[in-house]
C-alpha cells in the first residue's frame, strides 16, 4: 500500500489529505477511512483519496475481494502555534487637518515570517506591523504567515477631532478712567478637552489649564488669548477691551 500525505498548513484547519494506492491482490480495491478511535469517517469508496482532514491519526482499510488490508497509523499534522494577535493599538488623528493617524498590530505564532498588510492595499504585504501618516477613515489590517495562514482582518476606526475654536466677550467693560477691572470670558469648543489658555504669551508655562476667564484688565487695549488642547492643537483669538467712557 503506497501512501502519500499533506499536512495541514494552518492551525485548526481541514486542508490535510491522504492518497493511498493499494497494489496486488484481485483489484477492484475498495478504501475506507478510519480515525485512531476506527470509526469510519469515509468510504468505502473505489478511489483511495481523501481530502478536507484534520491534524490527528487515520488508517486506511482497504479491501480486494476476500483479502484485506489495514495500513499503519498515518499522522497528519499542523503547526505547533497558531497564528495569534498579540497586541494592537491606534490612534486618531491629534488636530484638525494632520495626517498623523497610527495603527499598530502585532502577531506570533504561525510558520516563519508574519507579514501585515493595510486596506486599501492588502495585497501587499510587509514585515513592518506599524502603520503611520494615517488620514481619517475605516481601515483593515490583515495578518499572513509564510504558509498562507491569516487571521481574520482586523477593524480600525482613525476618526479626527473638530478644529479648535474660541470666541471671547468683554464681560466687565471699563467704567472709571485708569481702572483696571476689566473682564474677557472665553468659551472654547472642538479639539480634545481639557483645555490650556495664556493671555499675550505663547510661553508654555504660562498656559494654564481650565482658565476662561480673565480678571482686573486695563481698559484701550488689545488682548490675545492663546489656546490649546490636551492634544496640542492652538488656536487664538484677539479681543479690544475699550477705555472708559469720556
Amino acid at each position: 500500500l503506497n501512501l502519500d500525505t499533506a499536512i495541514v498548513r494552518c492551525v485548526g484547519d481541514a486542508t490535510g489529505v491522504i492518497d493511498a494506492m493499494a497494489t496486488g491482490g484481485l483489484g477492484n480495491y475498495l478504501y475506507t477511512l478510519r480515525d485512531a478511535s476506527n470509526n469510519i469517517l469515509a468510504g468505502p469508496q473505489a478511489s483511495g483519496y481523501f481530502e478536507g482532514l484534520i491534524a490527528g491519526t487515520y488508517f486506511v482499510f482497504v479491501t480486494s475481494g476476500d483479502c484485506e488490508l489495514l495500513s499503519p497509523p498515518i499522522v497528519i499534522t499542523e503547526p505547533q502555534n497558531p497564528l495569534i494577535i498579540v497586541n494592537s493599538e491606534f490612534n486618531n488623528i491629534s488636530c484638525d487637518g494632520q495626517l498623523d493617524g497610527r495603527i499598530m498590530v502585532e502577531a506570533s505564532g504561525g510558520t516563519g515570517v508574519i507579514k501585515y498588510a493595510i486596506s486599501p492595499n492588502l495585497n501587499q504585504f510587509d514585515t513592518v506591523n506599524e502603520f503611520t501618516g494615517l488620514a481619517p477613515g475605516n481601515y483593515q489590517v490583515l495578518v499572513q504567515d509564510e504558509a498562507g495562514c491569516y487571521i481574520i482582518p482586523l477593524d480600525f476606526t482613525i476618526i479626527q477631532p473638530d478644529p479648535v475654536a474660541a470666541t471671547a466677550n468683554v464681560t466687565n467693560p471699563i467704567i472709571c478712567n485708569d481702572a483696571s477691572d476689566g473682564t474677557i470670558e472665553v468659551v472654547i469648543t472642538g479639539g480634545t478637552a481639557p483645555y490650556f489658555t495664556s493671555l499675550n504669551t505663547q510661553d508654555d508655562a504660562n498656559f494654564v489649564q481650565d482658565q476662561f476667564i480673565f480678571t482686573d484688565l486695563a481698559g484701550g487695549q488689545t488682548y490675545v488669548i492663546f489656546v490649546k488642547d490636551s492634544a496640542g492643537c492652538e488656536t487664538n483669538v484677539i479681543v479690544e477691551l475699550g477705555a472708559a467712557p469720556s
